[in-house]
């Protein structure tokens, strides 16, 4: 298979930079995988007019809350050039099949960009820790804002490519960021999407946007679910991940909650978890041996063999 990338569309120093899917792909172009934000608007595919095209879809279902992502919102025009695509949401994948009447879509996990195997998760489970807690993305809405408030009265480590107030590891690169993670006993994690007003006008300009599970919240909780790489890579680095709840716990098709996880419901339990993990850390370690190896299924040399695997079905 061979992989075709564009990232001019992709945050600088994001996961789909980060995952390195060229060195996996060969020079035969019977099929052809396109992933990078830009593949799926601009020209790339059509130098393939005889080929399998896959698309790899790492931005589902935020592509519904852009105003000008589609020249006609009911009609996902981007995709028409490709025969199949890959995406994070599965609500949205099914709503792209049933409202497009084929099954062109299929869901993946959101891959993360760390290339590990099991040999050294000894060696993760036995780092020194420095700190106690971290987050790391970007502060969108209130939960976010209730974590970091929660954080400051540990060590902590808040990683952002925004310089908010608060922010101890600013614009870091990726292996900078995940030494970082390494040293941190707790990781917090939200595998959803706050929703700003604007936001919800786009995805409502949309036909039958309401036969989407995705957004089945965004009037009363103003939310949509999108499961975050940053569980994986937490977990591979060595941490305890602390997962809030959610309406649609997408992380539960992958992890099991109080056995690769400890998940919560309301911000305010963050302190007493994050002091409980750090003063009963050796406690954790089946946990974070299991989030370890599980998540092993989700780095790129995994992702790539599923992607190989769902493009020939």
């Amino acid at each position: 298979m061979k992989v075709v990338s564009n990232f001019e569309g992709d945050t600088p120093g994001g996961i789909s930079v980060n995952l390195g899917f060229d060195s996996y792909g060969g020079d035969d172009d019977d099929t052809v995988l396109f992933y990078g934000f830009n593949t799926a608007f601009n020209s790339l595919a059509d130098n393939y007019p005889n080929s399998k095209k896959i698309l790899l879809d790492l931005w589902s279902p935020c592509e519904f809350t852009v105003g000008d992502m589609f020249p006609d919102r009911n009609n996902a025009t981007m995709f028409d050039r490709f025969d199949k695509v890959l995406n994070i949401c599965p609500y949205t994948m099914e709503w792209y099949n049933n409202t497009e009447g084929n099954n062109k879509h299929s869901y993946i996990c959101h891959p993360h960009p760390i290339d590990a195997d099991i040999s050294i998760v000894d060696s993760v489970l036995d780092a020194t820790k420095s700190y106690e807690v971290c987050y790391f993305g970007g502060l969108h809405g209130k939960d976010h804002h209730e974590c970091l408030s929660h954080m400051r009265d540990f060590n902590y480590r808040f990683i952002s490519q925004q310089n908010y107030d608060g922010v101890t590891d600013l614009n870091v690169g990726i292996n900078e960021k995940l030494d970082l993670v390494a040293k941190c006993r707790v990781s917090v994690c939200y595998n959803f999407v706050p929703l700003r007003e604007d936001m919800i006008r786009c995805i409502k300009a949309y036909d039958r946007w309401e036969e989407n599970e995705a957004f089945k919240h965004i009037d009363d909780l103003s939310v949509m679910p999108q499961l975050k790489a940053r569980f994986f890579e937490a977990a591979i680095c060595g941490a305890v991940n602390l997962v809030k709840r959610d309406s649609w716990n997408v992380i539960d098709r992958h992890m099991e909650p109080n056995i690769d996880y400890i998940p919560f419901d309301n911000n305010d339990e963050l302190p007493s978890l994050i002091k409980e993990v750090n003063d009963n850390f050796d406690k954790y370690r089946k946990m974070r041996r299991s989030a370890f190896e599980k998540s092993l299924l989700y780095g790129p040399k995994e992702t790539f063999r599923e992607i190989d695997r769902l493009a020939h079905i």
